[in-house]
């Protein structure tokens, strides 16, 4: 029994040892090989370009091979990881394969042989390209200038086509045999629509897979754009106003002009900043009325670059006053018409009164611009010869106008006579004279004592200048008087005589007196009583003489006593 198993064991041993010893054999026996026929050695080949590998083979060398590339003697990718061993295989080189300092090399083997295997001779992937550097990214390109396109190359040949595109669509050709020195100059033509979407597409003239786009940039117009005035608008005379407009590089400075009509002749109006696009313009007032105005604004580093506007109307604002007028002489209490005429005013105003070029009060606020407003001269205005009438736009306030200097007058009073220190008798006949302004055709006249209104003289006298006054005899007399006159028609309008006036009694009046009269009646009683005695003794005298006779008895008491009343009225009836 272990004979048996001992046997089994070395027979086992044998049959596993004369099979591997025949498995040895056979492959020792018969190899595969493989040989790369091409790439051919230092061969030029690029990126994209699509070659064949060939190679010979035996027919015990697998059904299957892969294939892989060596760069610089190292390995770098592969090509196939597994395709029938036929003999060849097409490969398109990868665009990222390239370089002009390698030497690359095909590897052809067997997937189970691993002896079966083989590279090719060393030959060249070359870089075959084209960048285009400008324009980059961010700039801005514009009609009717020149800019510089540049681009580097490699291996594409002499000629390039260089086209134009926007948004990914062509658009026009640049130049279709652009030498290929690297840079070209474009002039941009005019008639391109702006846009930030434009590149450069350059491409060889023998390869045209061979090309390249530049970064998007933009392609834009020098430009002036006149916003305001935009047409149609009124524009007026002394008035301030904005011209606007919008530019993109067209120099740092544009220069202003109007045209009238239809004419391009322009008349300069001012030098502008042009990026600011403002200039404040005031339009002359000598500039004549009319709707065919229009702006335009030239570059003053690009004469071709300008802009005009749409027609615009030029008008004018005033308010000019006709009344009062310079010959005006207006009174207080006095109602006259304030006159003026107005175009493009508002419809409401406002009207002041100036004196001596200030101002004195408000006539009227914000009534209806209607050409004509009735004013009652305010009665505490100083007469003067120096006022005027302001007459002001409520909505534009700088359309105004100032009336002609005129006067407010004073309505006066002056007497004359009877002046200061003069004495009025009694009784007698006085003129009072007086002049007068602008105070009506009737007055009142009146006699003040003291300051005080003593009686009316006349209360409703002709204005003449003068009145005949005969001063009453009941007056009494005084150095205190005055005369005061009064307009019937203006309370206000008085006058009263300058200091005092004295009235007294004539002489006549004075002995007329009852005081006098009894003073005078004593005195002539006495003188009558003296004369008559003095008469008597000269009687007697005379008698005497006559007759040389003593006197009579009965006249001898007489002469010899006083007489009482009684016996003198006895003696005088006697006589």
């Amino acid at each position: 029994m272990k004979f048996k198993l001992i046997k089994s064991v070395i027979l086992s041993f044998f049959i596993v040892f004369s099979m591997l010893c025949l498995f040895s054999n056979n492959v020792s026996a018969n190899p595969g090989w493989i040989i790369v026929g091409t790439p051919y050695s230092g061969q030029n080949y690029y990126p994209g370009q699509s070659i064949s590998i060939t190679w010979s083979y035996s027919l015990d060398s697998g059904e299957y091979v892969y294939i892989e590339i060596y760069r610089g003697g190292g390995y770098y990718s592969t090509i196939s990881s597994n395709t029938s061993n036929d003999g060849a295989f097409s490969w398109t080189i990868p665009s990222n394969y390239g370089t002009n300092y390698y030497t690359y090399q095909i590897r052809v083997a067997s997937l189970t042989d691993p002896y079966a295997d083989d590279f090719s001779d060393p030959f060249y992937i070359q870089s075959k390209s084209i960048t285009v550097t400008y324009p980059s990214e961010g700039v801005t390109c514009y009609t009717e200038d020149s800019y510089t396109i540049s681009w580097t190359s490699e291996n594409i040949g002499d000629y390039l086509k260089l086209e134009l595109y926007r948004s990914g669509s062509y658009v026009i050709t640049i130049t279709t045999y652009a030498y290929n020195y690297g840079s070209y100059s474009w002039y941009v033509t005019s008639g391109l629509s702006k846009s930030s979407y434009y590149q450069i597409k350059i491409s060889s003239s023998s390869d045209p897979s061979i090309y390249d786009f530049s970064d998007y940039f933009t392609i834009s117009l020098r430009s002036i754009t006149i916003t305001a005035p935009s047409g149609g608008e009124t524009l007026y005379k002394g008035e301030t106003y904005n011209i606007r407009w919008n530019s993109e590089s067209a120099g740092s400075h544009v220069s202003i002009y109007y045209l009238f009509g239809t004419s391009s002749y322009g008349y300069y109006i001012g030098l502008g900043s042009s990026d600011s696009g403002t200039y404040s313009w005031t339009i002359p007032k000598s500039l004549s009325t009319s709707s065919k105005y229009r702006i335009k604004i030239v570059s003053n580093t690009y004469s071709d670059v300008f802009d005009v506007s749409s027609y615009f109307s030029i008008d004018e604002r005033f308010i000019k006053i006709t009344s009062p007028s310079y010959s005006s002489r207006w009174y207080p209490n006095e109602t006259h018409n304030i006159v003026w005429s107005s175009k493009n005013a508002g419809t409401r105003v406002d009207i002041k009164l100036y004196k001596n070029d200030v101002y004195c009060l408000a006539i009227a606020t914000n009534i209806d611009n209607s050409g004509k407003y009735s004013w009652t001269i305010n009665d505490f205005l100083a007469p003067d010869l120096n006022y005027q009438i302001e007459i002001r736009s409520k909505s534009i306030t700088s359309v105004y106008d100032l009336s002609n200097s005129f006067s407010i007058g004073d309505r006066t009073i002056t007497i004359i006579s009877p002046s200061d220190g003069e004495v009025l008798y009694k009784g007698e006949i006085v003129v009072i004279q007086w002049t007068s302004e602008n105070i009506g055709n009737y007055l009142s006249i009146e006699l003040y004592k003291d300051g005080v209104k003593y009686k009316t003289i006349e209360e409703y006298a002709p204005n003449q200048g003068s009145y005949n006054w005969q001063v009453p005899t009941d007056l009494p007399t005084g150095s205190t008087y005055q005369i005061k006159i009064i307009s019937t028609l203006y309370n206000n309008a008085q006058g009263l005589s300058s200091g005092y006036i004295i009235i007294e009694e004539t002489f006549l009046q004075k002995m007329t007196s009852p005081l006098v009269l009894i003073i005078a009646i004593i005195i002539a009683v006495i003188l009558l009583y003296v004369f008559y005695i003095k008469y008597l003794k000269t009687r007697l005298k005379k008698q005497k003489e006559e007759h040389h006779t003593p006197l009579d008895q009965s006249v001898q008491p007489i002469i010899q006593r006083p007489i009482n009343q009684e016996e003198y009225e006895n003696i005088w009836e006697k006589k």
